[in-house]
């Protein structure tokens, strides 16, 4: 799958999301420890590095789950880091994208050989 395509989805995605100054700088936040999906970053962290009150970087977290940016399932990693992932509907529609060319070019479905 081509990661290019699934980052256009999910900034098309944050670009429409109507999110709020304060919840993009967590966002840019977040996504500056994203390692193929995953985040793992504590609020407090967040907190101190934009200046913000925990329960406001609560609240903003919340609302990147509400908007369909981050996804609801949250894991522990390495000593307690809350493992926060991207949505992974952007890998699927990045998917559906790629096999859509695929078959607009060779005329026939994708089809994985291995």
């Amino acid at each position: 799958m081509d990661f290019m395509i699934a980052k256009k989805h999910f900034f098309r995605h944050v670009a429409t999301s109507k999110l709020t100054g304060e919840q993009l700088r967590v966002l840019m936040c977040l996504l500056s420890r994203e390692a193929d999906g995953d985040i793992g970053m504590w609020q407090k962290e967040i907190s101190e590095m934009l200046g913000l009150a925990e329960p406001n970087v609560s609240r903003s977290i919340k609302a990147l789950i509400n908007a369909g940016i981050l996804s609801e399932k949250v894991t522990t990693g390495y000593k307690d880091i809350p493992i926060f992932k991207l949505n992974p509907v952007f890998e699927k529609q990045a998917q559906l994208e790629s096999d859509y060319q695929y078959e607009k070019v060779h005329g026939k479905p994708f089809k994985q050989t291995w």
